[in-house]
C-alpha cells in the first residue's frame, strides 16, 4: 500500500535534517515494487539550491536508506 497521497506534504530528510519540503502531486506509480511519486518542492535548505529548482516537479521514489528518506511534513 502506498505510504503518500496526491496532496500529501512531505519532507525529505537526510541524516534526520530537513532538506526539502514539498507536496505530492502524482502518484503512486508503482515500477518494479518500489512507489514513485512527482512531488513540487516549495522549500530547499539554501545548501541545496544547487541541485533542484523548488518550482519543478520531481520524480521521487520511495526507498528509505540510513542516510536519505521521505516522511510526511510535521
Amino acid at each position: 500500500m502506498a505510504r503518500f497521497q496526491i496532496g500529501d506534504k512531505i519532507s525529505f530528510f537526510r541524516n534526520n535534517e530537513v532538506i526539502r519540503n514539498g507536496e505530492v502531486v502524482n502518484g503512486p506509480f508503482n515500477v518494479d515494487k518500489v512507489d514513485h511519486y512527482h512531488v513540487r518542492w516549495d522549500w530547499v535548505h539554501h545548501e541545496d539550491k544547487g541541485f533542484i529548482s523548488p518550482d519543478k516537479i520531481d520524480l521521487i521514489s520511495d526507498l528509505s536508506t540510513t542516510k536519505y528518506h521521505y516522511g510526511l511534513s510535521n
